[in-house]
């Protein structure tokens, strides 16, 4: 191979090179970008699971001790009513007490004596859950007889397309507001109004909704929805 070939196969490798090397750069620089979004994304959440749960458990409309009078509350902190937590327990349903509009969320509550509640969504792990978040506080539970167990009580987020989908139609609700929102799902969607029974695929569970919402169904894929409050009532057409 002459001299003229060579410089030629030289230059040839090196401007590869710097195109290998300027991708790289590129690559590292953009994954660097989503790992921090990513990472500010779940502190985001977590930092709403955290409010949502202290608000929950200092709430006697929901599971803590005390009664609210005059808008006034007679509730200790992280201090739960064992009759609260038993009425609420293995229901599958959102609780009517607490509006979060972010994520689709389970409760376990449990104490010294192994003594465990479930409230909110029973499935632990479902698959339309795009990202699992768990917050643990402490506790104590009260019992009828005023024996008191330390404990801890955790909230398990599911966030994802589907619990910002639900949670618009309950902001909706609120807010009294018609609103176009695009969902992108792998799974069909459905609500029934006579069971009030909201599917995500083959799970399901009960939700709360503020305002009636009219039955839908919402196949997989990726569709504008759009959200048509009137009179109290809440029409959802794809």
């Amino acid at each position: 191979m002459n001299r003229k070939a060579m410089t030629l196969l030289t230059k040839s490798m090196f401007a590869i090179f710097m195109v290998v090397f300027v991708f790289l750069v590129v690559f590292l620089l953009i994954q660097n970008r989503v790992q921090r979004l990513e990472s500010g994304q779940q502190f985001d959440y977590y930092l709403k699971g955290n409010r949502f749960l202290t608000a929950l458990i200092s709430n006697p409309n929901c599971l803590s001790l005390g009664q609210l009078q005059d808008r006034k509350s007679d509730t200790i902190q992280s201090a739960l009513d064992v009759n609260k937590l038993n009425l609420n327990d293995g229901k599958n349903q959102d609780l009517w007490c607490m509006e979060n509009y972010d994520f689709i969320y389970s409760i376990e509550v449990e104490d010294s004596s192994r003594n465990m509640w479930r409230i909110g969504l029973l499935n632990q792990d479902p698959r339309w859950s795009e990202r699992k978040i768990k917050i643990t506080l402490p506790c104590i539970v009260r019992f009828d007889n005023g024996i008191v167990h330390a404990g801890t009580v955790s909230l398990i987020e599911h966030v994802g397309q589907i619990p910002r989908f639900y949670g618009l139609i309950k902001e909706s609700c609120v807010t009294k507001e018609s609103r176009t929102v695009k969902i992108n799902t792998g799974y069909d969607l459905k609500y029934e109004d006579d069971t009030n029974t909201f599917f995500m695929g083959d799970d399901y569970f009960f939700p709360y909704f503020s305002c009636r919402v009219e039955p839908f169904e919402i196949s997989k894929g990726t569709h504008l929805v759009y959200l048509s409050y009137k009179d109290g009532s809440l029409k959802i057409k794809v």
